[in-house]
């Protein structure tokens, strides 16, 4: 089984893999803070509202969720074919997702999507898209993130899934590691935990987490 870990440490990467005969692009983006203008209760989202610090409206939101198509596109455009798996980061929730696979150019890449909501504070989340014609599902789970050191932090999840290109397993995980400003997060507390999971997923894949739901 081939194991592909992206991570937020980097703002986009691209990974191409062959499989059989045909390459296909793996592509990992931080979407930065993508959030709808909507105030969710118990979430602290204030700050991209209309009446927040930065005003986010409607015109400053589906400005953003252009320019996300612009690249996502642009990325496709290189080879004429749209990667088979999009990892991203810095989501609030499955809806604005959605929105940036409903614009025109990207219709075509035929998107389905894996989410999870997070118990991030801001409502902060990573997810999936994948293209069921080629990448072909067969389980997905969301993996809490825990510090022993701080049982009571809360960040996103780790979220992963797995199936097979071409008849050969693959299993994916994305995840953006807290941050260290303020001194916290786990650098800071000098607890390495996201690098330990990653290194655990790396070496046991799905094992302990089949059974999840496409989210």
């Amino acid at each position: 089984m081939k194991k592909i870990l992206l991570t937020g440490l980097f703002a986009s990467l691209i990974v191409a893999a062959c499989f059989a005969q045909k390459p296909y692009k793996v592509v990992f983006y931080n979407f930065e803070n993508l959030f709808d203008t909507i105030n969710e209760p118990g979430v602290l989202d204030e700050e991209f509202t209309p009446e927040g610090p930065k005003k986010w409206n409607t015109a400053k939101y589906t400005k953003k969720i252009g320019n996300l198509e612009r690249v996502l596109f642009d990325i496709a455009a290189e080879d004429k074919d749209f990667p088979v798996v999009i990892g991203v980061s810095e989501i609030e929730n499955r809806s604005v997702m959605e929105d940036v696979i409903a614009q025109p150019k990207l219709a075509h890449g035929n998107y389905r999507i894996v989410h999870y909501d997070s118990p991030d504070a801001r409502g902060v989340d990573v997810g999936f898209y994948y293209r069921p014609d080629v990448f072909k599902l067969e389980g997905n789970a969301a993996i809490p993130f825990k510090m022993p050191e701080m049982p009571n932090f809360k960040t996103r999840d780790f979220v992963t899934m797995w199936g097979t290109i071409e008849n050969e397993p693959f299993f994916f995980l994305v995840s953006h590691w807290p941050s260290r400003q303020g001194g916290f997060g786990p650098q800071a507390s000098g607890c390495g935990q996201p690098g330990e999971a990653h290194r655990r997923f790396g070496d046991g894949g799905q094992s302990g987490y089949e059974g999840g739901r496409d989210g």
